[in-house]
């Protein structure tokens, strides 16, 4: 794929292998026209206001969400334009296991963008405790890219769960 190609188009190959996978070739055909004819991805190009909208916007949401894990990704050097753009265009395939993938394009098709970001935000919170632990750019940046290899998000889920944030004072009962 040509660089300054919309990052959805960088990841049609894996998105066709995918819909190939559980459709007709027919049918995925038309899944994936649609897919790229929808997709939000599909017309933002890289340095496109769109796309660093969509950037600032997750930073702000993982500055309320995770502000430990965006510093420390920070002081790695790691950007969210390092995987954020790969998750989202291509639906997660790039980094989760095919069933979990496949998890989140049914909601996403049911639920539209907003479900991507609330995907993003808890794949994050899930790989919170190792990536607190990277002590590298390029050991941050494997952890972001290859989830699946760690096991899943179910395998991921299964540790031990952080205290929640409290949205603000406690309220006395």
């Amino acid at each position: 794929a040509r660089i300054g190609a919309p990052p959805l188009r960088r990841h049609a190959a894996l998105l066709c292998a995918a819909l190939l996978l559980y459709l007709e070739p027919p049918s995925a055909h038309g899944c994936m026209c649609t897919l790229l004819g929808r997709h939000f991805l599909a017309h933002v190009e890289e340095g496109s206001p769109q796309l660093a909208w969509r950037l600032r916007a997750t930073r702000s949401c993982l500055k309320r969400e995770l502000p430990e894990t965006l510093e420390h990704l920070g002081s790695l050097g790691v950007g969210l334009d390092d995987f954020v753009c790969d998750w989202l265009s291509s639906l997660f395939l790039s980094t989760l296991a095919l069933d979990t993938a496949a998890r989140v394009w049914d909601c996403y098709l049911r639920d539209g963008e907003a479900l991507l970001w609330h995907v993003a935000v808890e794949l994050l919170r899930l790989l919170e405790p190792r990536l607190l632990q990277a002590l590298s750019r390029d050991e941050a940046l494997s952890l972001l890219h290859h989830a699946s290899e760690l096991g899943g998000a179910g395998a991921l889920a299964c540790r031990p769960a952080a205290a929640p944030r409290s949205p603000g004072p406690p309220v006395e009962p």
